[in-house]
C-alpha cells in the first residue's frame, strides 16, 4: 500500500510541477488516497492520507539526519544504517522513532527526498556504495511501512 501510494504522490507533484507545502498539494494527496482505494479496496478518508503525509515526513527528517549522525554508517545500495549498540542507545534517547531504522531498510529514500527534499548532508555521510561480502548470514531486514506508525483506529479517521 505505501509503495502505491508514494508512487502516486511523486507522479503528481512530478506531473504538476508545482509544489505545495512541503511538496505536497492537495490534488496530490487525493490522487494518492484514490489509487490505494481502486488497488486495494480500502476506503482512506482525508484525514488518514493527510496522517500518512505526515508519517512519510517524519519517516524523512528520521532517515536525513541519522544519514549524518556521528556513528551511524549507511548504504545507498539498500538504504541500510548501521551502528552499534552505544550508538543506537544514544540515538533512541534523542529521537525515538529512528529505533524504526535500527532493523528495517527505508527503500523509499529517493521518493521522499524528492516529495520533501534532498539533504545536504547525505554526501558527507559515511557510506559504501553497497559492496558488501556477499558471504554474510545476515538476514536483509524487513521494510518500514507506514502502518507500522499508525494504529489500526486511524484508519477509521
Amino acid at each position: 500500500m505505501d509503495d502505491v501510494f508514494i508512487d502516486t504522490l511523486v507522479k503528481e507533484i512530478s506531473d504538476l510541477r508545482t509544489r505545495g507545502i512541503d511538496g505536497i498539494t492537495v490534488g496530490a494527496i487525493c490522487a494518492a488516497q484514490r489509487a490505494v482505494d481502486s488497488r486495494f479496496g480500502k476506503r482512506l478518508s482525508y484525514r488518514y492520507c493527510v496522517e500518512c503525509v505526515s508519517q512519510l515526513r517524519e519517516r524523512h527528517s528520521t532517515f536525513a539526519w541519522l544519514i549524518g549522525h556521528q556513528g551511524v554508517f549507511w548504504t545507498r545500495r539498500w538504504m541500510q544504517l548501521w551502528a552499534d549498540g552505544e550508538v543506537w542507545d544514544a540515538i533512541t534517547r534523542e529521537r525515538p522513532f529512528a529505533m524504526a531504522y535500527r532493523w528495517r531498510l527505508e527503500p523509499q529514500w529517493e521518493a521522499l527526498k524528492f516529495i520533501f527534499g534532498d539533504v545536504d548532508n547525505e554526501d558527507e555521510a559515511s557510506s559504501d556504495d553497497g559492496n558488501m561480502d556477499e558471504d554474510t548470514s545476515t538476514s536483509v531486514p524487513t521494510e518500514i511501512s507506514i502502518s507500522d506508525f499508525l494504529d489500526d483506529t486511524s484508519s477509521s479517521l
